[in-house]
């Protein structure tokens, strides 16, 4: 190679300076053009792939993910979840809540009338639906007393509608004094919940 050049120079003379470098360039230019440029395009090619490939995975590991949470956040419930599944009696046991809402009106000295309805399927499931009315009559503190025993049951009563009401039937009278123990009725419709 070192005889192939100096005989070059020797044959070009003066301008061999330029020759060489332009020869040089020319060799720079062909390797460009032939093994760098292809290498560029296939490596801009496979980093497109690559973050192609990261943005699926990180999909994918999303849903993972939220799975994981969901069946965290379960396991963090399932205790809670076990109690509302024990407040869901069994049909065979009406007769002790409504003795138990009889008790619970005696032992606050209130006067109560209970209405049961027929039991409704819920959809897609195996438990029903029981609307329930409670009239009551008595004093406004005995009836709170009666609405924080009847929320310690342990049993699930969904209360839909709570109204109470002064003897002239107003229940909108916000002068009626309440500290007296003058009687107020309260009317609750509420669902309980069975299976």
């Amino acid at each position: 190679m070192q005889h192939l050049l100096s005989s070059l120079k020797q044959k070009l003379g003066p301008r061999q300076d330029k020759v060489i470098f332009a020869i040089y360039l020319g060799g720079a230019i062909t390797l460009a053009a032939l093994v760098i440029v292809p290498a560029a395009l296939v490596l801009i090619a496979v980093s497109q792939q690559i973050a192609a490939q990261k943005a699926s995975l990180q999909e994918n590991l999303g849903g993972q993910n939220s799975f994981k949470e969901a069946l965290s956040s379960y396991r963090l419930s399932e205790s809670k979840i076990n109690i509302l599944n024990e407040s869901v009696l069994s049909k065979n046991r009406n007769l002790e809540l409504i003795t138990a809402l009889e008790n619970t009106a005696e032992n606050n000295n209130l006067e109560q009338k209970i209405t049961v309805g027929d039991y409704q399927n819920i959809a897609s499931s195996e438990r029903s639906r029981m609307p329930l009315q409670l009239a009551l009559r008595g004093s406004f503190v005995d009836e709170l007393n009666y609405l924080q025993t009847l929320e310690k049951m342990p049993v699930y009563i969904n209360i839909t509608k709570l109204n109470f009401s002064t003897p002239a039937g107003n229940s909108a009278d916000i002068n009626y004094d309440v500290s007296e123990n003058q009687p107020v009725s309260l009317f609750i419709t509420a669902d309980t919940f069975w299976q």
